[in-house]
């Protein structure tokens, strides 16, 4: 399926990124990104109020020149088998880190716990095609009540792939 990438040996580094570049070519200057969480959602990036798409585009493209969001993984097929692969999300591991820092200051470890097991569970749901499945439904709804106290703007650093906490404000919730 991945044809040369199957080979453990072969580095991920064959593959050209589309949404952006590797680390080593990122800018060698640090560049900082804000932003803006309500109730767990990203309403705004670098104090501009955008629509979902929007932030998810933005982060892209800033995540991506900067060399963030770049993995590879050797998976496990639901029919048993491997498959390597390797996959660009740079909005996503911006704003994954982004909200990681808010839930750091608004939840406590075991409400941490529980969001972590959710998540995980609402992850192997997806993959497996169940997000229609009862359980799924119910971890996503529990979730966004985790969610809710989730308010905060982060300022992070970003670098050579590195996204770097620098600040949290706004947020009412801190414990």
């Amino acid at each position: 399926e991945a044809e040369d990438l199957e080979s453990l040996e072969t580095p991920m580094t064959i593959v050209n990124p589309v949404m952006g570049v590797w680390p080593k070519d990122a800018p060698d200057a640090q560049e900082e990104v804000l932003l803006r969480f309500e109730q767990g959602r990203c309403i705004a990036v670098n104090g501009k109020a955008l629509k979902p798409l929007q932030v998810l585009q933005l982060c892209n493209e800033i995540a991506g020149r900067n060399g963030l969001g770049i993995s590879q993984a050797l998976e496990n097929r639901i029919l048993g088998t491997k498959s390597r692969g390797v996959y660009e999300a740079p909005g996503m591991e911006l704003l994954g880190q982004g909200i990681t820092y808010v839930y750091q200051a608004v939840l406590d470890r075991r409400s941490t716990s529980l969001f972590r097991q959710l998540s995980t569970h609402v992850s192997d749901q997806i993959y497996d095609g169940r997000y229609f499945d009862p359980s799924t439904r119910t971890a996503i709804n529990a979730i966004w009540q985790l969610a809710e106290p989730a308010h905060g703007t982060v300022k992070l650093g970003l670098f050579k792939g590195h996204a770097h906490f620098l600040s949290l404000t706004d947020c009412p919730h801190s414990i």
